[in-house]
């Protein structure tokens, strides 16, 4: 994550540390070189594989959350007013859930952030509804006949109706998931979206990249090396897929979406 977390107008760098259970802050500098600055432990074999950051209590400072595949939940981490964190609180997403990936948003509109999880070995979307204070309620399942294999999990307002959809990629079965939330923080079944035979879709990423304001999919699909760019038609469909080789052997893992050059939107794959 790239954030400037101490209020010194410099953008820093927040990494995941899978193997050593730990989180490594790098405090940037004018010159644009970074400095080892902090590592929060994230608890004994939690190996977090995935993190972002939003404001969990309120107090307009950026706490962080990690996806901790290794001990089956997230981890909270507060931010304090001379820039530092809090101690990692941990939340089960449900025993032998293995959570993937972590999103960020404000499902049930309360204004209050709650937290999503792509739940691998499971096949779930995890949900934690915020209490607005750093703390959430209960973890929630809601299992898919479209999603066995989740390892991203997006979201963005895909079908124009004011609430927030999340959309999840599933690399065994060749498909992308859209699943259609309600007011409540609630989500109906995952409609379909083929991604192509044996693609196998690792990553996804919601954005308007045709500028028509509706939101499209970028897919990285590890097994064929390509990104597939799918349209949307605002109202939760999509088009079939514009498809971009990444390379012999590439593997793509991951995409981030940026203004590559001249304020036009373009997307970077890892």
């Amino acid at each position: 994550v790239i954030y400037d977390f101490n209020d010194d107008d410099r953008l820093d760098l927040l990494v995941n540390n899978f193997n050593d259970d730990s989180l490594l802050m790098l405090t940037g500098n004018a010159d644009g070189i970074f400095q080892r600055a902090a590592t929060f432990s994230m608890g004994y074999r939690s190996a977090p594989i995935y993190l972002c950051i939003g404001d969990f209590n309120n107090d307009n400072r950026m706490d962080i959350v990690t996806a901790n595949y290794g001990s089956d939940s997230v981890g909270i981490l507060l931010a304090q007013d001379n820039g530092t964190f809090s101690n990692v609180t941990t939340y089960s997403m449900g025993h032998g859930c293995t959570p993937w990936s972590v999103a960020v948003r404000d499902f049930n509109n309360d204004s209050r952030l709650d937290i999503a999880t792509a739940n691998r070995r499971s096949g779930g979307l995890g949900i934690r509804l915020g209490h607005g204070n750093g703390t959430f309620a209960n973890a929630m399942t809601y299992f898919t006949d479209i999603i066995i294999d989740p390892q991203s999990v997006a979201v963005g307002y895909v079908n124009n109706d004011g609430q927030l959809n999340v959309v999840m990629t599933d690399s065994s079965s060749d498909y992308v998931g859209i699943l259609l939330g309600h007011s409540d923080g609630t989500f109906s079944d995952a409609i379909p979206c083929y991604t192509g035979t044996y693609s196998g879709p690792s990553f996804v990423s919601l954005v308007d990249l045709n500028n028509d304001s509706h939101l499209d999919l970028v897919v990285a699909t590890t097994e064929e090396g390509f990104a597939g760019v799918f349209l949307g038609y605002g109202n939760g469909t999509f088009d079939i897929p514009q498809v971009y080789l990444t390379g012999e052997y590439s593997y793509p893992l991951a995409v981030a979406i940026g203004d590559s050059k001249h304020n036009v939107n373009g997307f970077f794959f890892e």
